[in-house]
């Protein structure tokens, strides 16, 4: 059974944008994903292997298996195939981590913030500053 929530995760983790996506795979980028990613999607064979090329991804990634594959050397090359896809999301993954962490790192120094506060304010502060605004309100 196809499963759609891949897309999602995969665009997620690769960074990349739904509309590079759909321009990639439709030909046109303001073509809407749900169709692909509710529960009943029952995309054609071409749009599963375009998916595929898209993430750089082997096909059987798409879908839901609900039983035990026997080995053979065709499914050993899959699975190797399989196996470095899963290793460049991990780097991809990894990647993006750092540059999210060097953004709020940038983020924090041009806001005058360190990595232990929020606009001047600790979070041990926090509770007792809303505190104090309790008592004032009540008042």
């Amino acid at each position: 059974m196809f499963n759609g929530d891949v897309i999602k995760t995969l665009l997620l983790k690769q960074g990349k944008k739904a509309s590079e996506l759909c321009e990639y795979v439709f030909g046109n980028p303001r073509y809407s994903l749900q169709h692909l990613t509710k529960e009943d999607a029952n995309p054609t064979a071409k749009t599963i292997e375009a998916l595929a090329d898209f993430f750089r991804v082997p096909v059987d990634v798409f879908f839901k298996r609900s039983v035990d594959v026997v080995a053979t050397d065709e499914t050993k090359i899959d699975a190797d195939g399989y196996i470095f896809a899963l290793k460049q999301t991990i780097e991809s993954k990894d990647e993006i981590i750092a540059l999210l962490r060097e953004k709020v790192t940038r983020l924090e120094a041009a806001a005058g913030v360190g990595a232990s506060s929020v606009n001047g304010t600790s979070p041990e502060q926090l509770p007792a500053k809303r505190n104090k605004t309790k008592k004032k309100n009540a008042l």
